[in-house]
């Protein structure tokens, strides 16, 4: 659903006390579904919103410029949620819809065009558990692969649980960790 309502009422006071009160980029990370939900945010003080790539559906890279051209390119992280697959050609990463399932877009290729789209950012967000693990970790080949192609910074998501989690991701080539509160 579009931030225009609740969502929008909700995210104001948050984003004006913060934003008075910090001196580093204010990102936003809500349902950025249309350009005007980008505006909106912006309007409300942040210096960056986070776009899902993936809610562009067949045209990701359409659907970021097109919030691009509306908030501004030095406005956009560009989160992309991605699964890892290997095949005869050996691994690939490929965009995950909401619930999961392969959307057969090349998650390499897409990164290489998104800071011509607009992209200040992109952020990568595994989608499913590492292999004998019970959470999703930073993807170390992916990011390096990704900070290898573009020449924005790269972050990276995980569910850390303790400062080494996020020191991998930062040896293995991010330029920045997202992370909430660890677990234990």
């Amino acid at each position: 659903s579009s931030l225009t309502g609740k969502g929008a009422n909700a995210l104001f006071a948050p984003l004006s006390a913060l934003e008075s009160r910090i001196f580093l980029p204010l990102v936003a990370w809500a349902p950025v579904q249309s350009p005007s939900d980008a505006r909106l945010l912006a309007g409300f003080g942040a210096d960056r919103v986070v776009v899902d790539v993936n809610a562009g559906g067949a045209d990701p890279v359409g659907f970021v410029a097109r919030i691009a051209q509306t908030v501004g390119a030095d406005r956009i992280v560009a989160a992309l949620s991605v699964r890892r697959s290997a095949g005869e050609k050996g691994v690939h990463w490929e965009l995950v819809d909401g619930a999961g399932q392969g959307m057969k877009i090349d998650a390499l290729g897409l990164c290489e065009l998104l800071p011509a789209a607009g992209a200040a950012e992109i952020l990568l967000v595994p989608s499913v558990p590492a292999p004998q693990s019970d959470r999703v970790v930073h993807d170390g080949e992916l990011i390096e692969q990704v900070a290898s192609r573009v020449s924005i910074p790269v972050l990276s998501a995980g569910e850390d649980r303790e400062p080494a989690d996020l020191a991998a991701a930062l040896l293995m080539g991010a330029d920045g960790v997202v992370t909430a509160l660890f677990s234990g």
